[in-house]
């Protein structure tokens, strides 16, 4: 089993064997789409196999999965967003804050997650406190998009006030957030303006579940997606798709190195 790092740097270096060339027999993996390629990652233009993986390993992982959540429907990309390995996704989380497709729950969860209340309060009380790059680009983009209600809204149902597994809500961060807002703010310290409506309501179909969503789409989506995922350091699905099976889809897709 080759480690990710190698499949990525293949990735990004390996030539294209030539049209034509024996392809690998098929043992069980579900098997490669070529159209599926071309129209999701590709742009859709009709392209020869070789041609289509050539362009495939020409895109960085991040790229790969942009280019699959412009296809997918909000709560798709919602169920999706909440996977991303937020040390490896950089691209995606900051692409996805600036779309106006993106739903307004979802862009509110990854607000969340780049922990605003914790940015506000240490900006009021040190001025020169430095956040992360990232963290920072995610909050005042967040916030600057919010304000100007950019982002659009009835793709995703979500209650910030719901539990979850780990017992905790959203809704205690967010009203944690608008207190230090509010409090900073009415000293003349303005870290972040005021961010009215982010405990919703956020009206719309309860996020998938991605796992069973894409089982439901069939296997070869589960290998599909879990090759884009694989690009930006996660793993998923293991109860569905073994690193051996994994194997076998790259080896028979032309996607491995061997």
């Amino acid at each position: 089993m080759r480690n990710y790092s190698f499949w990525i740097d293949w990735f990004r270096t390996s030539a294209v064997k030539p049209e034509g060339e024996t392809a690998v027999a098929p043992i069980g993996a579900p098997a490669y789409d070529s159209e599926r390629f071309g129209r999701v990652l590709n742009g859709g233009a009709a392209r020869t196999t070789a041609h289509n993986l050539g362009l495939v390993k020409s895109l960085s992982p991040a790229q790969r999965m942009i280019n699959w959540l412009k296809t997918q429907p909000a709560d798709v990309v919602d169920a999706a967003a909440q996977n991303l390995n937020w040390d490896r996704a950089e691209e995606v989380v900051l692409w996805l804050l600036s779309q106006p497709t993106t739903d307004a729950a979802t862009a509110v969860k990854l607000f969340m997650r780049a922990e605003p209340a914790c940015y506000v309060y240490s900006k009021a009380e040190d001025p020169s406190f430095e956040p992360s790059e990232f963290d920072e680009n995610v909050i005042l983009s967040f916030a600057a998009n919010w304000r100007a209600n950019r982002y659009a809204r009835g793709g995703v149902g979500y209650d910030p006030s719901e539990v979850c597994p780990y017992g905790s809500s959203d809704i205690f961060f967010i009203n944690e957030l608008n207190e230090d807002i509010a409090n900073y703010g009415a000293n003349g310290i303005h870290p972040l303006p005021p961010l009215p409506g982010l405990a919703g309501p956020f009206r719309g179909p309860k996020p998938k579940e991605l796992e069973a969503y894409l089982r439901a789409q069939g296997r070869s989506e589960l290998f599909f997606v879990r090759f884009l995922f694989a690009g930006l350091g996660t793993w998923i699905f293991d109860d569905d798709i073994n690193e051996e099976d994994f194997d076998e889809w790259m080896r028979k897709n032309r996607l491995s190195g061997e």
